[in-house]
């Protein structure tokens, strides 16, 4: 008898296998597909995710891809490079995209603003809205992120950058967006002068806001594809509202 326990395991191994693959195309035929992933620069113990915008994106492009309703962008007040106060209000009949920086990052930063510059381009013949929010105002006043706008050729009238509070900033990447931010003081961020500053971690991606506030998609900001993907939405938002508007 010990010869005939092989096929009866290797007939045991095929339908287990044949199990995991029905199990698998079930489950990519369902609206939960979408992948979830960590985020690249996510502080530990903070739930950061980034969502890959392929089953999950949403059919409708002014609603929220799966798995991204419960993001929001809390209530806030903050001011512009010109001192100027911003509110949500900010987002009402607009499409936004919004990212998080600091002038004195030498991380990530620099390839984000790029692939902003990028997008503000590419999306030149349409009233698409850019808002970088600085994730540290106790260094980045006004006067400084005026001159950071200037030094990139942003044009104030689509493209602004925000400061104020570190709290109410913090607060929309911990307690809104999901995403996180903290401190590295292991990380050190080295000035002409000698002196020095901890990094500050957050994540390089760009948050579509639609007309109505809510955040539609979010995309990886290194990543041509998604950026692609990104301008193709906001396209889609905007014929939506001219037709209905």
């Amino acid at each position: 008898m010990p010869n005939a326990a092989k096929p009866v395991g290797a007939l045991i191994a095929v339908l287990a296998i044949s199990a995991g693959v029905l199990i698998a195309v079930l489950n990519i035929g369902k609206r939960g597909a979408a992948t979830v992933t960590p985020a690249p620069h996510s502080p530990g113990g903070v739930p950061n995710i980034v969502i890959d915008n392929g089953p999950g994106a949403s059919t409708d492009p002014l609603k929220p891809d799966y798995n991204i309703e419960p993001l929001r962008i809390p209530d806030f007040e903050l001011v512009d490079q010109d001192g100027r106060p911003v509110t949500q209000e900010a987002f009402k009949n607009n499409v936004t995209v919004v990212s998080f920086f600091f002038t004195r990052c030498t991380f990530i930063c620099p390839a984000l603003t790029g692939a902003t510059i990028g997008l503000t381009q590419k999306l030149k013949d349409t009233p698409v809205r850019f808002l970088s929010i600085s994730v540290d105002p106790e260094n980045d006043t006004p006067e400084v992120i005026k001159k950071y706008a200037a030094d990139h050729s942003a044009d104030p009238a689509r493209w602004s950058f925000l400061t104020g509070k570190k709290d109410v900033v913090w607060s929309m990447l911990r307690s809104g967006l999901k995403w996180g931010i903290e401190e590295r003081p292991e990380e050190r961020i080295m000035f002409n002068d000698g002196s020095s500053m901890s990094n500050i971690r957050h994540p390089g991606w760009f948050a579509l806001v639609g007309p109505d506030g809510r955040v539609l998609a979010v995309y990886q900001a290194s990543e041509d594809e998604k950026l692609e993907q990104l301008m193709a939405r906001a396209r889609s938002i905007l014929r939506v509202m001219k037709k209905t508007g």
